[in-house]
């Protein structure tokens, strides 16, 4: 669509011929289709087949390289479909169906069709098709604003009406902005979140940018144009937060909502909204380029950690890796369950890992995955769940991450209550989940350079199948490599067990294992269709995948159960084999838990109680005032520490104190240093953001 003076004149869209020639030549003598149920007004909504096919036939009408162009019989054709559609009109009962998807096809369409000539539709046939649907009056939130409106900027389009034009526009552009508070759409942490604080980049995060993008690029030159600043709000959103849930051409699966059942995870879709913006001569160009490059299989160019704390996300990045952890809180909410679309989901977002290494390993895992056994999380496994309408806000106030953008800590406290229930709270329109079973867990990863150090501590439940805390569930390259104490074999078995297992490898990632814990390694075909995970789809298709997985078995009902594992990608049998742990785990209670990677001087530890100390080595010790988490980096000259609030809740200041002991001057003795940092909280959109300051030694 490109504007004319003040007005969209035209749509530009690619004809295709085979489809055009298809619905001409089923197309009945009164406008209508005999595959189309003009009756049904629910989901599906089979007119809608209607509008799109008038939309699909408009734009080969009107395109000089079609063989329909400018045909009168297809004109005569086009007259009779649009006067079926506008006599025999019945609207759906799904809003966004109603509101979005059939003025979507229906303007568009119209809009082609107004040539001023003998190849159009005459002016009052035009005003009459127009008022069939009316101006978008619903309130809606964060990208749904400009769903809603883009169809009313063809509707003003074809009626030459300037004034819904002009508030099209600033509706549009209106939601290129930092939200604050609950207001979907864009937050402070440049992470997208719709339906609720549900994150959201793939979908309707993904959506917004190009949608957006492509508006501004319309409105420039116009009455129209957007606020200057939009540029840079898109730029920083596809820089600061989409660069950093994408690895090459894949999507992280935890950043999809329920339409990871729905879409494959490829990413290029943001190379128009980046090729426009670099067309713009934007000031951050280079980077957009860069950007741009690692979708199309270059290396990552800025390692290290991103923390996410609006919508409880941290990810680490290597220049070929990735691994992210996707917690839910009070303050955020797992994934979705509706219209049918991801209708196995349990645990999706409570405590989800991602590990990525060419960004193939999940790509059409949804079909197939035991949705029981989702990556990174420690619940009930083996039990098939029913459907439910489901946004949930868990209980878990603690649950959050500390990063200083080189290094990053998440913690997760899946606690039960004191009834020994979990007090799932489900939004408003949403049912309750009664295949939940009550699990606790403290749940802490260390995010490295080199890897993931995670521990677990307190698994405590009350269930009828096994508690499992699952380390992947990916595609299998076949090569699966296990080392034991006593030998290293290539899995044959589609099952292997074993207590004394020190090391798993397979396509490229290591799973490293300190202590002896019940390891687990399927590597079998698994089965599912797209209807199972989709009910709207019609696909029963059966699809066979063969599937790795790796996790730890607790047994039924453990009580206090801990586990400990190193996620190392990026390595090869021989490097796996060959490479040192430096990780240790200090302190693993319901009070504090703390861990060391000693290779780099790195220190982390979730303070779950106020008032504890933590020895890190014999010469550092520290101690913090109130719950929280810490994470320390050794520098040539002294540290960087590192604190956030994990609920969000706390106001004030946290007081960390430092006992070091070191050389003095003279280097003959040793001396007591003593130092006590303040760190003031952050608060509003702020609040479980990470503060960091540098102490001197």
């Amino acid at each position: 669509m490109a504007l004319n003076g003040n007005i969209p004149a035209k749509v530009t869209v690619k004809p295709d011929d085979v489809k055009a020639d298809h619905y001409l030549s089923t197309l009945t003598k009164n406008g209508s289709w005999d595959d189309i149920n003009y009756e049904i007004i629910g989901i599906p909504y089979p007119a809608l087949k209607h509008v799109e096919r008038f939309y699909q036939i408009a734009i080969a009408y009107q395109q000089n390289h079609s063989k329909f162009y400018h045909l009168k019989e297809v004109k005569n054709k086009l007259l009779l479909i649009a006067n079926y559609f506008y006599d025999h009109y019945k609207p759906s009962s799904h809003w966004h169906t109603e509101l979005v998807t059939v003025p979507s096809n229906w303007f568009p369409g119209l809009l082609l069709m107004k040539t001023d000539d003998e190849f159009g539709f005459s002016k009052s046939d035009l005003q009459k098709f127009s008022s069939l649907l009316s101006y978008c009056e619903r309130e809606v939130n964060g990208v749904n604003i400009i769903y809603v409106n883009q169809p009313s900027l063809f509707k003003a389009a074809i009626e030459e009406d300037s004034a819904q034009m002009q508030k099209a526009f600033k509706a549009i552009s209106g939601v290129i902005k930092v939200t604050s508070g609950k207001e979907e759409g864009l937050k402070v942490d440049y992470s997208w979140q719709q339906h609720r604080e549900l994150i959201y980049f793939q979908g309707y995060g993904s959506k917004f940018v190009n949608m957006s993008v492509d508006y501004y690029a319309l409105a420039s030159g116009t009455a129209f144009e957007f606020d200057a600043n939009a540029t840079k709000i898109l730029t920083d959103y596809l820089l600061k937060g989409q660069q950093w849930v994408i690895h090459y051409n894949a999507y992280d699966y935890g950043v999809s909502g329920r339409q990871l059942t729905q879409y494959p995870f490829d990413a290029d879709g943001l190379l128009s909204p980046i090729n426009k913006l670099i067309a713009a001569d934007v000031e951050q160009k280079a980077e957009l380029l860069t950007f741009k490059d690692h979708i199309k299989g270059n290396a990552f160019t800025l390692p290290g950690n991103q923390h996410f704390w609006k919508s409880d996300m941290m990810i680490q990045r290597g220049s070929d890796w990735y691994i992210s952890i996707r917690n839910t809180s009070s303050r955020s909410v797992s994934t979705e369950t509706i219209n049918g679309e991801n209708a196995k989901n349990a645990y999706m977002g409570l405590g989800n890992k991602c590990i990525m290494l060419d960004g193939n390993e999940y790509k059409g895992m949804p079909i197939v995955w035991d949705w029981s056994r989702l990556p990174g999380t420690t619940f009930e496994s083996e039990k098939e769940f029913t459907i439910r309408k489901w946004i949930m806000y868990p209980p878990f106030d603690f649950a959050g991450g500390v990063s200083n953008g080189r290094y990053g800590l998440s913690v997760y406290k899946q606690l039960l209550n004191s009834e020994n229930k979990l007090d799932i709270k489900p939004a408003k329109g949403s049912n309750g989940n009664p295949d939940f079973k009550p699990v606790s867990a403290y749940k802490l990863d260390l995010m490295t350079d080199e890897g993931v150090y995670s521990i677990g501590g307190g698994i405590t439940g009350n269930a009828d199948y096994p508690v499992l805390t699952n380390i992947n569930q990916c595609n299998s390259s076949d090569v699966v490599t296990i080392s034991t104490e006593k030998a290293e074999i290539k899995l044959k078995d589609p099952i292997f067990t074993a207590k004394d297992i020190q090391w798993v490898h397979h396509q490229g990632i290591g799973y490293f294992f300190p202590a002896s814990q019940n390891v687990n390694v399927f590597n079998r075909i698994q089965t599912g269709s797209r209807s199972d995970v989709n009910l709207n789809s019609k696909d029963s298709t059966l699809v066979s995948r063969k599937v790795f997985s790796l996790f730890l078995d607790h047994g039924k009902q453990p009580i206090g159960d801990q586990y400990e594992y190193i996620t190392l990608p990026s390595k090869t049998t021989k490097q796996l084999k060959n490479w040192k742990n430096t990780y240790t785990t200090l302190v693993n209670n319901d009070k504090v838990q703390a861990v060391t990677y000693q290779k780099k001087g790195v220190y982390g530890a979730s303070f779950y109680v106020e008032n504890e100390s933590v020895q890190f080595n014999k010469n550092l010790t520290v101690s913090v005032n109130k719950p929280c988490l810490l994470l320390i980096e050794t520098l040539t000259t002294g540290y960087s520490i590192s604190v956030a609030d994990p609920t969000a809740q706390l106001n004030g200041f946290i007081e960390v104190s430092i006992s070091k002991t070191q050389k003095q001057s003279d280097k003959s003795t040793m001396e007591n240093v003593n130092a006590t940092l303040l760190f003031e909280l952050p608060e509003g959109d702020f609040s479980g953001s990470s503060v960091t300051k540098e102490v001197l030694f």
